[in-house]
């Protein structure tokens, strides 16, 4: 069809990734929440499939993370951006192998990096919440942490959320980097990007560092997100 993609072999997928127009009813409920969304006629317009190809393209240089999010996305639901300065995004639990990816009218000189990163935080919010499907990670919901992301207390849960997909992004740019696989202006994107989450990564992992409703899987997770790699990778950069 005309608006589905081919990934690139990297992602391993079954087969097409499906750019789909909700139905009105279906995308009532994310309306409400001030998602809005591009039509179909608008996908073709702005050119929304070849320019999320070349953000799966650059995702692809690196082979493991491109895999992981092959078993991950089968659907993607175009967003309208407010400004082209703006990202915005969503995923839904109860609608997996999906995501809500924001398009801005126009391409810009960042456009595959910014596209790239909403498809990794998206897909790996799904990862997470499938992970836990398995493992119980927080216990309760009651405990408010301070989230870097939001400024403000947010539960325990949606805290550890910011922090696996951020640690994920973090070291995602880390090795774009290290393998050349950007160009200049976006090589300086993502050293601005490490820092700016390089700091929320630490107020989130002091604040999960208190926390009483993490479960000893739960710790295990966030310990083996902050130390060494993780860690390490901050200090280095802060340099």
């Amino acid at each position: 069809m005309l608006n589905d993609i081919v990934p690139p072999a990297e992602f391993g997928t079954r087969g097409r990734v499906v750019v789909e127009e909700l139905d009105l009813d279906i995308s009532a409920p994310y309306r409400a929440m001030g998602l809005d969304f591009v039509t179909s006629d608008d996908v073709v317009r702005t050119g929304v499939v070849p320019r999320l190809n070349a953000a799966l393209s650059i995702i692809s240089s690196i082979p493991d993370l491109a895999s992981a999010l092959g078993d991950l996305l089968w659907a993607i639901h175009v967003l309208k951006t407010p400004d082209a300065d703006y990202d915005v995004s969503h995923s839904d639990p109860g609608i997996p192998f999906s995501v809500f990816i924001g398009v801005s009218a126009e391409p810009g000189p960042l456009d595959r990096i910014r596209l790239a990163e909403e498809l990794v935080h998206e897909c790996m919010h799904l990862q997470l919440t499938l992970l836990e499907a398995q493992h119980i990670l927080v216990c309760a919901s009651e405990e408010r942490l301070p989230s870097p992301w939001q400024g403000r207390l947010r539960p325990t849960r949606g805290v550890l959320h910011g922090f696996y997909v951020f640690s994920v992004l973090d070291a995602f740019f880390s090795r774009l980097a290290a393998a050349s696989a950007v160009n200049p202006i976006e090589a300086a994107h993502v050293r601005a990007r490490r820092h700016e989450i390089g700091a929320e990564l630490d107020v989130a992992a002091n604040a999960l560092a208190t926390s009483y409703e993490l479960t000893e899987d739960g710790r295990i997770l966030v310990s083996e997100l902050t130390y060494p790699d993780a860690m390490t990778a901050r200090h280095e950069r802060r340099k």
